[in-house]
């Protein structure tokens, strides 16, 4: 498993006491993921670029001034997450925990044998800090926020 530096491009949410970030190419569903989950009681803590830091050897992503409880939703526009679903659907910063890589593909494809047995493992690093997490596949008809709650509670728990 190699590592790569940890994008600063992405969406931070806290679900579940845990700072997960959405990482991945423009148009593969992080922020709608994101708000899926905000829906269900996560957090935003950033849309498209949380400020990221080291402290005490652990990851932390701040909202910048300014975009606060805002979120792009694709046929939206910019969304006030306070006037949409509340004032405890968002905090000013979280850790990062745990990435999900998300790929945006038309269909679902067949998994190899090697596939069903192992999932799709990452590593990323910010400033020597390494932080895990798994590739997911968006495709239509995909339950990912469920897939992503199984995830949470099966490797972080």
């Amino acid at each position: 498993m190699s590592i790569s530096p940890l994008p600063e491009h992405g969406v931070l949410i806290r679900l579940n006491t845990m700072g997960i970030y959405f990482i991945g190419d423009s148009g593969s569903g992080k922020s709608e993921t994101a708000l899926q989950l905000i829906h269900q009681g996560a957090q935003l803590v950033c849309d498209d670029a949380p400020e990221l830091s080291l402290k005490n050897n652990t990851i932390v992503g701040t909202c910048p001034d300014g975009f606060h409880g805002k979120m792009h939703i694709h046929d939206l526009g910019i969304i006030n997450i306070k006037k949409v679903i509340g004032q405890h659907a968002f905090v000013k910063q979280s850790t990062i925990d745990f990435v999900f890589n998300l790929t945006k593909t038309k269909r679902y494809s067949p998994c190899s044998p090697q596939q069903l047995l192992y999932a799709n493992q990452q590593q990323w690093q910010f400033q020597q800090c390494p932080v895990s997490g798994i590739g997911i596949h968006l495709y239509p008809n995909r339950d990912i926020a469920t897939i992503i709650n199984t995830a949470i509670n099966y490797y972080l728990f």
